[in-house]
């Protein structure tokens, strides 16, 4: 970890063309801005690597919701331990409920939509 972590801080301090940045480092600053993904983008480089089946891309929204679950109830599961609180303070505040219950039913919403695989 210590390793990745030194080249990832090194890159992103010291290379500033697009073209010279590792690809961890190149995902994150160059084709993710806040919650826009340039999905051509990424599609684009994964498949120099490896065919992809198109169809599987219908499961993003499905494993978005399924995610955002999981994620609550994992911390949930955990909070009597005494590092969870510290690491996720937010998760005891009634602002993070409100705008996840906000936010799963946009995706409830996004499910509806035809062609989202919603099940």
């Amino acid at each position: 970890f210590t390793l990745v972590m030194q080249e990832y801080v090194y890159s992103l301090t010291f290379v500033s063309d697009s073209s010279e940045k590792m690809v961890t480092l190149g995902v994150v600053t160059d084709l993710v801005r806040g919650d826009v993904f340039f999905w051509s983008e990424l599609m684009a480089g994964y498949e120099r690597f490896a065919t992809l089946d198109h169809r599987q891309t219908e499961l993003i929204e499905v494993l978005r919701a399924v995610r955002m679950l999981n994620h609550a109830a994992w911390i949930a599961q955990r909070w009597l331990d005494p590092a969870f609180p510290r690491a996720f303070p937010w998760f005891g505040e009634a602002r993070f409920w409100e705008q996840h219950v906000l936010d799963l039913a946009e995706q409830s919403q996004t499910l509806d939509e035809p062609g989202s695989m919603g099940l």
